[in-house]
């Protein structure tokens, strides 16, 4: 092999080697593997032709063979590429946020997947800091829904489920206004610390707060006595299903935290059985035993005084018998 021909090789060996140890630091590859191109670390590090030994130059096979590793290494990193933008777009879109990454990025691979894995960084972290607005704003529009829903029940409500929606549905009524209000200040508070308007699906959040104002206004008007209606819960098994939502006091637990805290089971009044064994009597040397079973109605256990009242009383049973 002349020089010019060794050099050419040289200098795609290189690139080649190169390209795979940048893959190889993004995809997990065994050692086994990667012991099969141990040459190209070799050519990685080394500036000139001349720093290759004779003996380690390599055949046109190896270098076929580096080309497809190369080739496939690469194929696997841009899916992973396209798996991450997805990723990247869904943490902005629960933000209700634009990306502002949509475009050409880099054409060497591994230079785009580090660019993409920074890129989620960046939006987990405005992610993090817009979170408690637009958790606030999502539960105001499904409070919406559901504020039309317990409107436009009426009569149709049969199910448990259905009393509890309106249950639901009557609390966020009356608790719209503070909703809204509560929403506001953060907004407020956010828009003079970050010098810049909340944004939220392209708009102004401002603008969405004004239309829940009028929507809150409009169905007061149309519905003036709603804050009122009361619907009879039903009954399961005889036991009134409590349906009253809790933990709403003045100046106590957020709005926005858990709005129906569930009620407590009741402890369970089981039947049980006990078998009451009195002592064996003694009389004319001839033994009876006598067994009594009673059936006691307690929610934890028997109790001992009514337990020994009773041994007692089969006791007396027993003599007066006797006698």
């Amino acid at each position: 092999m002349d020089r010019m021909e060794r050099t050419e090789r040289f200098v795609q060996l290189k690139k080649l080697a190169g390209s795979v140890i940048s893959y190889w630091s993004i995809v997990s590859v065994s050692v086994e593997e990667k012991l099969n191109f141990m040459p190209l670390l070799l050519y990685a590090k080394s500036e000139s032709v001349d720093e290759i030994p004779e003996h380690i130059a390599v055949s046109q096979d190896f270098l076929e063979t580096a080309e497809n590793e190369s080739i496939r290494l690469e194929k696997i990193v841009a899916e992973m590429i396209v798996r991450k933008k997805s990723k990247l777009d869904q943490i902005y879109q629960r933000s209700h946020l634009e990306s502002p990454f949509a475009g050409q990025g880099p054409s060497d691979t591994s230079v785009a997947f580090e660019l993409v894995k920074e890129q989620i960084t960046i939006a987990k972290a405005v992610s993090m800091k817009r979170q408690d607005i637009v958790t606030r704003m999502e539960m105001l529009d499904n409070a919406c829904h559901e504020i039309q829903w317990y409107l436009n029940a009426n009569s149709d409500v049969h199910s448990v489920e259905d009393h509890h929606r309106v249950a639901r549905g009557k609390m966020l009524f009356d608790f719209f206004p503070k909703m809204m209000e509560d929403l506001e200040a953060k907004v407020i508070i956010w828009n003079l610390k970050e010098d810049e308007n909340f944004s939220f699906d392209g708009v102004d959040i401002r603008e969405k707060i004004e239309g829940l104002k009028v929507f809150y206004e409009d169905t007061v008007r149309e519905n003036p006595e709603a804050g009122g209606v009361v619907h009879e819960a039903p009954k399961a098994g005889g036991v009134d299903i409590d349906m009253v939502p809790v933990g709403l006091e003045a100046g106590g637990i957020d709005i926005f935290q858990q709005l129906v805290i569930p009620r407590q089971p009741r402890t369970p009044r089981i039947p049980v059985q006990v078998n009451v064994q009195p002592p064996p009597l003694r009389r004319h040397h001839h033994h009876r035993s006598h067994q009594t079973v009673m059936t006691l109605w307690h929610p934890v256990g028997v109790n001992p005084i009514l337990r020994t009242w009773t041994m007692t009383r089969t006791a007396l049973m027993h003599l007066m018998s006797d006698a």
